[in-house]
Order: C-alpha cells, then sequence, then structure tokens
C-alpha cells in the first residue's frame, strides 16, 4: 500500500462470521470512499476491507443462495 509518501505491507486478518471460500478469487475491485476497498468473485461474494486501518480486517460476505433450486 503506498500512503503520506512510503510503501508498506500489512497482512489483514479474516473477521465476520463467514469463513471465505478457498475457491475465491477477485473478479473486480471497487473503491467505496473513505479507504474502502471491496473486492467481488462474481460466483461467491464481496470481501470488505478499510484498507488504511492500522489493523485492516477482511469481511467477506456471501451471496445468497436458493437452497431449493440452487440458483442465486
Amino acid at each position: 500500500m503506498f500512503r503520506s509518501g512510503e510503501w508498506c505491507v500489512k497482512r489483514p486478518r479474516i473477521g465476520g462470521r463467514e469463513a471465505l471460500p478457498s475457491s475465491w478469487e477477485a473478479h473486480a475491485t471497487v473503491p467505496l470512499g473513505e479507504g474502502l476497498l471491496c473486492w467481488v468473485d462474481f460466483a461467491h461474494g464481496v470481501v470488505f476491507s478499510h484498507v488504511f486501518a492500522d489493523s485492516p480486517v477482511l469481511r467477506f460476505v456471501p451471496f445468497p443462495v436458493d437452497t431449493v433450486n440452487h440458483k442465486c
């Protein structure tokens, strides 16, 4: 991450109730403002993080699944 004229590397922890699927991959990255980014996996859901936080956390929000017809 590049901020205030310096590069730094931070390893965010994964928070929230939902586990990140092992097959998850980012198909799109969307800036939401105020340092909030989201990464979208079209098959699984969205990961959110405040990337400029001192201790960033990844929060996964899965897409709803129709368990009867197995459709999204």
